[in-house]
């Protein structure tokens, strides 16, 4: 079978969560955007998420994250994360 898209969602919503806590103020997922790009067999033992701070513009913090193969070679997803700081 394939991994389904909203563990794909979840795994990428962690990492971009937990980098979130390392680079600015408590905040929450305001939006996120994630695009599918290839399937994930749910075989495979791992998959690779990768999340970069783009930076703060007032109460929001941004960020890019990509699902990828270990080697990097195979990218299966793609995201836009948008969070608001409410403290």
């Amino acid at each position: 079978g394939k991994m389904q898209g909203g563990i794909i969602s979840a795994a990428i919503d962690n990492v971009v969560g937990t980098l979130s806590m390392l680079v600015g103020p408590p905040s929450v997922t305001r939006t996120a955007e994630v695009k599918y790009i290839n399937e994930i067999d749910a075989k495979l033992d791992f998959i690779y998420v990768t999340a970069t701070f783009l930076g703060q513009k007032k109460n929001f913090l941004y960020f890019d994250a990509k699902v990828g193969s270990q080697d990097g070679h195979v990218i299966y997803a793609k995201s836009k994360f948008t969070n608001w700081i409410f403290a």
